[in-house]
Parts: C-alpha cells; sequence; structure tokens
C-alpha cells in the first residue's frame, strides 16, 4: 500500500514529497500517522530533514518534533545544521543547535569546518569546468594545481600550521574527486 493511501493523502506519495512542498498539514498528518522521518523514499537518497531546511524552522522542528535525527550526513558529506549556516539560515540553524545538532555529522570524514568545506564545494565544479576546457589534456592531479589557487581561502592566523596542511590536502582531495566525475 502507498503512503498516499495509508495516509488519506492523495497530493503527496512520500514524506519528502510533502516536506519539499512546505505542506505543514499533510507532514503533520504523515508523521502523526506514523511515517518516519529518517527514511528516505526508494527512488531519493535525501532525508525529509534536509528537505526541510528549505522550508523553515516550523518544519525543521514539526520533523526533530517526531524523532527526526539531526547529527546525519546528506550530499555533500554535511550535517543539516552545516548546511543550514553555510545558506546563512539562522532561525533553521537555532532550531538544529536547540534540537543537539552539531556542525559535523557523526560521520564527517573531514578536518574542515564543514560550512568551508560546503562553500568550496560550490565553487568547485565551475573552476574545474573552466580549467579542463582551457587544458583538456591534463591530469586530475595537474588540474588541481590549477583550480587550488583559485579558490582564494585564506586561513585564520590561529589555525596551527599541520591543520592547515591537513585542510589543504583535504581540499585538493575535493578537487581531484571533481575531476574524475563523469
Amino acid at each position: 500500500m502507498s503512503l498516499r493511501k495509508l495516509f488519506g493523502l492523495a497530493r503527496y506519495e512520500t514524506l519528502s514529497d510533502a516536506v519539499r512542498a512546505g505542506d505543514l498539514k499533510a507532514v503533520g498528518k504523515m508523521l502523526a500517522a506514523g511515517a518516519d522521518p529518517n527514511v528516505c523514499p526508494a527512488n531519493d537518497d535525501t532525508l525529509p530533514i534536509f528537505y526541510a531546511l528549505h522550508e523553515g524552522p516550523e518544519m525543521v522542528q514539526l520533523l526533530i518534533d517526531h524523532g527526526a535525527r539531526v547529527n546525519v550526513t546528506g550530499r555533500g558529506g554535511a550535517s543539516p545544521l552545516a548546511k543550514a549556516e553555510a545558506r546563512g539560515q539562522h532561525d533553521v540553524a537555532a532550531v538544529l543547535r536547540a534540537a543537539g545538532a552539531t556542525l559535523r555529522a557523526d560521520d564527517d570524514e573531514y578536518e574542515m569546518d564543514p560550512r568551508f568545506r560546503l562553500q568550496l564545494q560550490q565553487r568547485i565544479p565551475m573552476l574545474v569546468l573552466r580549467t579542463r576546457i582551457e587544458y583538456p589534456t591534463e591530469a586530475p592531479e595537474a588540474i588541481a594545481d590549477r583550480v587550488q589557487p583559485l579558490l582564494n581561502y585564506q586561513f585564520p592566523s590561529t589555525m596551527p600550521a599541520d591543520l592547515q596542511r591537513r585542510v589543504v590536502g583535504e581540499i585538493r582531495t575535493l578537487i581531484i574527486k571533481e575531476c574524475r566525475k563523469g
């Protein structure tokens, strides 16, 4: 039986569909009827909490009130709090923090601040594409050598040198991963 029939909501096939539509009433009904906020739909790998970030603090709070985990990793390897803060969604971030959310998800593999990583991950694909067009035969490592300085990042003066080196290595890894896509 589909969720549509189970919950008596003809408009939405899944909880994620209702969240993406911003329909608080439908989401509330689905959660009250037992929909799990920690399950991705069969055709999607995004948890409802990540869609809720776009719909505001009320939607996020509703999911949290029904057991949504807040310290999980989404696409790009970042937690909901890191994504909200990177986008400047301070009201959503406040709700997440009140629920115990952290910037780093439980399985975060990077040392760099996830907000910083998200900002870089938005810029890296375009820089890699431009560099590939200009230098089509270069290996990913050579492209990384060209792209990394274009990111124009600076570390705080208080950041230890060994951590700076590790973060530079992580940035390089992100660039090389982008080079190897498609």
